[in-house]
């Protein structure tokens, strides 16, 4: 005698799920990259912003200058 399957579902359902599963893997996974690339960028845009708003004395403490901030914060959010 076979085993049950989990949950009460019959070997055609499961099988026609891991189908499923490998077949939308592939968009899911594009998507999961997606979101990922967007919360870079966004990561990006706010640490930007918060060396734009350094005074000179914090800037000096990090070694850097302010027209190194300046070009830093004015990368564009895919640089």
């Amino acid at each position: 005698m076979s085993p049950t399957p989990p949950f009460g579902l019959d070997q055609s359902r499961t099988a026609n799920a891991d189908r499923l599963r490998h077949a939308v893997s592939p968009a899911f996974d594009l998507a999961l990259d997606a979101i990922a690339w967007i919360w870079r960028c966004s990561c990006r845009i706010r640490q930007r912003q918060a060396l734009r708003n350094l005074d000179d004395h914090l800037l000096a403490d990090i070694g850097i200058s302010r027209a190194a901030a300046i070009r830093e914060a004015e990368k564009r959010f895919w640089q």
